[in-house]
């Protein structure tokens, strides 16, 4: 446990005000999830510190240091802080009311030039790498870890909206789940493939206790209780890749078996990009006719993989 400096004048620690934060915004449990796996995973040590002593020098120190394995993701953890700080300097003060955060110590990375330069990810899983990834996912210990990769690539689901899944949402019977509060705010049904259908029934069958979540996550997330579960996979084949890939994974073969661009929209629970998109507006979902598409999408992966999908 951390110890704070003689004479604080008031203690709030930054998993304080992360829980404040989350009390005071309406936030998707999609970004309350990455914000929480986020700080588990950059910034443990910090949460117990008072906020007031996390400096600039601090900052800038743990942002060069993430920054060398995963430069975006070190601008995310960052951005993350920033709000928080930001949230902090509004809401507490000391005995005198001072605010307990006089300035920001993110601004810093503003000030020095230091955030990492971005441009949009690209990375996908081709189709001569399937193989070696279906293989190696399928070697994976944990029978969770390994289900849960499979079926973000088979589904195209954000990482946060699988991980809450819940078992009131997945139709077994009809072989239909629906995510909840959704990046774009909408319910998201779609309808599984055959071999989807097959790993969520056996999961469902295995589970000595079934519980709430299709992917329980002991007290925590699913993907915070179990750290990177890419890691296994990135040693194995040597392909760098991040959860989020598989989505756009996903997305590309369904580009590659010439769906139409309304069906991969609604495969992906994409808005309309702009107003004009009239068309796309009136169009409905209905996850019965992304039965069809699912489904392809399944198979190709089997074909390209040589069959290395089924274990």
């Amino acid at each position: 446990m951390y110890e704070p400096k003689s004479g604080a004048s008031r203690v709030v620690t930054l998993a304080d005000v992360f829980a404040d934060f989350r009390r005071a915004r309406t936030l998707a449990p999609s970004t309350v999830l990455n914000y929480t796996v986020l700080l588990d995973r950059c910034l443990s040590d910090w949460l117990s510190r008072p906020i007031q002593e996390i400096t600039k020098q601090e900052v800038a120190q743990r942002h060069f240091d993430l920054s060398t394995d995963a430069p975006k993701q070190a601008n995310v953890v960052m951005r993350v802080l920033r709000a928080l700080m930001n949230f902090a300097a509004c809401k507490y003060e000391d005995e005198k009311g001072f605010p307990l955060v006089k300035v920001n110590p993110v601004k810093y990375l503003s000030l020095a030039r230091a955030w990492n330069k971005e441009g949009p990810r690209k990375v996908y899983i081709k189709d001569a790498q399937l193989e070696p990834w279906f293989r190696a996912v399928n070697n994976l210990k944990s029978c969770s870890a390994r289900d849960f990769l499979i079926l973000l690539a088979l589904t195209g689901l954000r990482k946060g909206e699988l991980a809450s899944l819940e078992w009131i949402d997945v139709d077994l019977d009809d072989a239909v789940i629906t995510v909840r509060d959704t990046k774009n705010g909408e319910d998201h049904s779609i309808p599984l493939s055959d071999y989807a259908l097959k790993l969520l029934s056996d999961r469902r069958a295995r589970a000595r206790r079934l519980g709430s979540y299709v992917f329980p996550g002991r007290g925590r997330s699913f993907i915070s209780a179990n750290g990177s579960l890419a890691d296994p996979v990135r040693l194995a084949t040597g392909l760098d890749f991040t959860l989020h890939d598989l989505r756009r994974t996903f997305i590309t073969v369904a580009h590659t078996l010439d769906f139409s661009p309304y069906t991969i929209k609604h495969l992906a629970n994409h808005k309309a990009q702009n107003d004009n998109d009239v068309t796309f507006r009136y169009i409905q979902k209905n996850p019965g006719r992304l039965r069809k598409p699912m489904q392809q999408i399944t198979d190709y992966f089997a074909e390209k993989s040589n069959g290395a999908l089924y274990h």
